[in-house]
């Protein structure tokens, strides 16, 4: 598992071959996810002005990064500031006012916060909980029950009486 997701990280960014009819820009580092974004973007708002075209898509390559850069590129700029050149990352995210999401367990060991797995796991915290079947009651609180029950139905049968 740790390979895996070792890998997966060094390979996940891709380098633009083609814009297309994207903003995006040709050589430029994105994610998979970035690049679909774009693209589903401009094919809602159709090809080129005034061609009727379907509009073209960004197509780019898997771009393989050393250890080193792949910390870098991280969305996190906590977690990259952790790795290497500490003073250029922090120094470039204040300057750009970037914020940084929270979601890894990196950064959120660094800030001293709750990790996100187990029960600090956010769509955990969501989670609504539906009973398919009631708690089973106690003894005592059903023989309370049946007390209360006899109270009231011998308080009703003093008023019928009474006529109350």
């Amino acid at each position: 598992l740790g390979f895996r997701r070792t890998n997966a990280k060094l390979a996940q960014s891709l380098k633009i071959s083609d814009a297309g009819d994207t903003d995006l820009q040709v050589d430029q580092l994105a994610t998979k996810e970035e690049i679909e974004a774009a693209n589903e973007k401009a094919s809602m708002l159709g090809g080129a002005d005034a061609k009727g075209k379907k509009p073209r898509p960004a197509t780019a390559n898997t771009l393989l990064l050393g250890i080193t850069k792949a910390s870098l590129q991280s969305d996190s700029f906590l977690s990259a500031a952790s790795f290497q050149e500490t003073t250029k990352v922090l120094t470039e995210a204040s300057l750009s006012g970037i914020k940084d999401p929270l979601r890894g367990l990196k950064e959120n060991i660094i800030l001293g916060h709750l990790i996100p797995a187990g029960t600090a796991f956010k769509p955990y915290l969501d989670m609504k909980v539906k009973h398919l079947a009631e708690a089973p009651i106690p003894k005592q609180l059903e023989e309370l029950r049946e007390v209360k029950e006899a109270e009231a139905a011998a308080d009703q049968a003093v008023k019928a009486a009474l006529g109350l």
